[in-house]
């Protein structure tokens, strides 16, 4: 096995799919894993079983994928880095194409293929490529996927990811990295993500409407004006979402996307119960 300086970051709970993703990294490199949110013991013990992998053990009740990876980023030893999720697998040769990359830009985004076995999974597949692919003009950098030198870290507003917010903290990144125009590049090589699932798919939804409650909290923006954006994106499409989708992918998964935006909403709003997020 060749070896590569960069760090592989993956948080996982009980999804055993992690065995099929380390199976895919076929370099000699660090892997750190953060075992949270009650780990199953199929999992540790994969994890264990592969010498490559440097386990954590993040002892706190529920998922939270920000402080899961900010906590894997600082445990690395490489200065290059890559974000990547226990139900994906990477082709062979796109960790050179990342290490090279990072050579150039501070930045790197590997576009992601979601698989699908199934007319319901295939509609989360879809959405998912418009979110990672197509909306906000083809600039979203999303986990998974997503790599980088931990110098940028300075240069974003002194933080990774947001632990306050959870769930959506890649997009918060990504909003970052745009802010404060950092230079990056999208390679054209995918990562693999396996088949999910319609019910996982909207529960990750609501999460993430949660997360954009708390992140539009911390920017001083008032719950009756988040409420009322979100209820016009959707009303008036005003991100054109729904007219991408349809141009895309047609009017069975622009029906898809409009459920998966109302599960998002009800993220939103169920963020009233949490009072430490809360300014009327």
């Amino acid at each position: 096995m060749k070896t590569i300086p960069i760090s592989i970051i993956i948080p996982v709970s009980k999804d055993i799919k992690i065995k099929e993703c380390l199976n895919s990294i076929r370099d000699d490199l660090e892997i750190v894993v953060v075992l949270n949110n009650n780990p199953s013991e199929e999992v540790i013990n994969i994890v264990r079983n592969d010498k490559r992998c440097i386990a954590i053990f993040l002892n706190t009740v529920g998922c939270n994928l920000s402080q899961a990876l900010n906590i894997g980023v600082q445990k690395a030893k490489n200065e290059k880095i890559i974000i990547m999720n226990s139900d994906c697998v990477f082709p062979e040769g796109i960790l050179d194409k990342i290490d090279n990359s990072l050579d150039d830009v501070d930045v790197v985004k590997a576009r992601v293929s979601l698989l699908y076995n199934t007319f319901l999974e295939s509609l989360v597949a879809k959405v998912r490529y418009l979110y990672n692919h197509i909306f906000n003009n083809q600039r979203n950098i999303f986990c998974p996927g997503v790599a980088f030198n931990k110098k940028i870290i300075s240069k974003i507003g002194g933080y990774l990811f947001d632990e306050d917010m959870g769930w959506g903290e890649d997009a918060d990144l990504s909003r970052r990295i745009h802010k404060f125009k950092l230079p990056y590049v999208f390679i054209k090589e995918e990562i693999i993500h396996l088949p999910e699932s319609i019910f996982h798919d909207l529960k990750t939804a609501m999460k993430i409407g949660i997360g954009k409650r708390i992140r539009d909290y911390k920017d001083d923006l008032l719950f009756k004006m988040g409420v009322k954006n979100l209820f016009y994106d959707i009303v008036f499409d005003r991100k054109e979402h729904f007219r991408l989708s349809f141009k895309h992918y047609g009017l069975i998964v622009t029906m898809y996307l409009i459920v998966w935006k109302i599960f998002y909403f009800f993220g939103y709003i169920y963020a009233i119960n949490l009072k430490k997020f809360n300014k009327t």
